[in-house]
């Protein structure tokens, strides 16, 4: 094992971390601060959140000496699991208690010594499996299992409520909608009133838990799993344990938890498994699955372009030809038929329903942007920083690590400069950042890496 790469891994996970926190963090002062004074701050909030995520990336082509690093050569990247994942389970359990107490109104109600009693044997559980020779296998187990048992906490004692988040309320009240024969695109009272605002994916993908009559987070539960299970699959067999890491940043990180309520668990799972069937070397297959993504939710059409891209410096414009008709006849199959049962509402909260609304309560270039061009110009603006970027994609773009690279910088200036920014939207881009890491070691078992990223990865744990 080179210590020099497995030095850069570790600062690599350090980076994610960090930048997990900073990108899923919520401000719950916000409403204090003037808009001015909470913008003022911000900005160089997302200067050093988004300086985090360069060096993620850019620290494969740094040739690390140890150094300032010397104590990392003392940690084990299983020291390091077990560290993220027991700081970030004692953090879930702070937010939990912050969560009862502000949403008490809500029926949110807390068992306190039930829960203590659950998060301390979570935490017990945690050391006594770290402790032992634990198998890399039994180490994803470990952090998949510690997931499901603090989410089922939340679920258990925290319920749906449209003061919270209307989010899956909403859903749900269109799924039982569509299941009484009527269109799911009509005005709905929750009780304040709003047209269904979500893709005909999105709201179809939680159905089997309305037909069921469960908590629809159960749903996301399962996929979230799911898409875990197949990210830990997807990787190389001897490097699963530096996945394992950055699952246990993404999966444990208390933001993440802290949502509990949204929807982005249907939209996560065939995401991953477009992306675990590009790194099998699956153009055409994964475009069935981006094809459902983009049925799912907006921020697919986002990044199809990239998706194109890669197909094509890759596989070639036969390919993307294909993909093309995939992806947009499978879309329009899914989406088209809503559409035309009920054109009036489907437009109206598809398009129009949130074109006057603003919220920049998550880290963003807006305010600073809407201080030069005015409103209606801000698409404009977007439209224009796309254009360039996809041009660089077509002419740089270099192998899927290239592809996820570009994928995470698109979604973050995307993000980062729409009018209305929260702060889960970020949680996508983690995931990318995971699948470069899962592409970079597949790319390099295959040899398509350049001599400069190959000494990174001349390591395996």
């Amino acid at each position: 094992m080179s210590n020099t790469s497995e030095l850069s891994f570790k600062l690599q996970s350090i980076f994610f971390t960090i930048g997990v926190l900073l990108g899923g963090a919520v401000f719950p002062f916000r409403k204090q601060m003037s808009m001015s004074d909470f913008q003022a701050f911000i900005l160089p909030y997302i200067v050093i959140f988004l300086s985090f995520i360069v060096l993620f990336f850019q620290i494969v082509k740094f040739n690390i000496t140890r150094g300032l690093f010397t104590f990392l050569d003392r940690i084990t990247i299983k020291n390091l699991i077990c560290v993220v994942s027991i700081l970030f389970v004692l953090l879930t359990f702070g937010i939990m208690l912050f969560q009862n107490k502000k949403f008490s109104s809500y029926g949110y109600c807390l068992n306190v010594p039930v829960v203590c009693g659950g998060f301390s044997l979570v935490v017990a559980w945690l050391l006594i499996s770290f402790s032992s020779k634990i198998k890399t296998p039994a180490l994803f187990a470990t952090i998949t299992i510690a997931y499901v048992l603090t989410t089922l906490m939340s679920i258990a004692y925290f319920p749906l409520h449209p003061e919270r988040s209307d989010m899956l309320p909403l859903i749900e009240a269109a799924g039982r909608r569509f299941l009484d024969g009527e269109s799911p695109y009509s005005l709905y009272s929750l009780p304040h009133t709003l047209p269904l605002t979500y893709l005909p994916g999105m709201w179809l993908s939680y159905v089997p838990a309305v037909i069921a009559d469960i908590d629809l987070r159960l749903i996301n539960l399962f996929c979230i799993v799911l898409s875990m299970i197949l990210i830990y699959r997807s990787a190389e067999k001897n490097c699963r344990e530096n996945t394992i890491l950055l699952l246990a940043i993404f999966l444990l990180n208390p933001w993440f938890q802290f949502r509990h309520e949204i929807y982005l668990g249907v939209y996560i799972l065939p995401l991953v498994v477009t992306s675990c069937l590009l790194i099998r070397n699956k153009p055409l297959l994964s475009s069935v699955f981006f094809s459902w993504t983009m049925s799912v939710y907006q921020l697919s059409w986002i990044i199809y372009p990239l998706f194109l891209i890669y197909v094509k410096r890759n596989y070639g414009m036969v390919y993307v030809v294909r993909s093309l008709l995939i992806t947009l006849l499978m879309a329009a199959f899914v989406i088209f038929p809503f559409f035309l049962w009920s054109p009036e509402y489907f437009v109206r909260g598809i398009f129009l329903h949130w074109k006057d609304a603003m919220s920049l309560e998550a880290p963003n270039f807006t305010f600073w942007i809407l201080k030069i061009v005015p409103l209606n110009s801000l698409v404009l603006v977007q439209g224009i920083l796309l254009l360039v970027i996809f041009s660089m994609a077509l002419k740089k773009m270099k192998g899927l690590t290239g592809y996820f690279q570009w994928c995470t910088f698109t979604l973050f200036l995307f993000i980062t400069t729409n009018k209305l920014i929260w702060h889960y939207f970020f949680f996508i881009l983690f995931l990318y950042m995971i699948f470069f890491d899962v592409a970079f070691f597949s790319e390099r078992r295959r040899g398509i890496l350049s001599s400069q990223e190959e000494q990174y990865s001349r390591w395996a744990v």
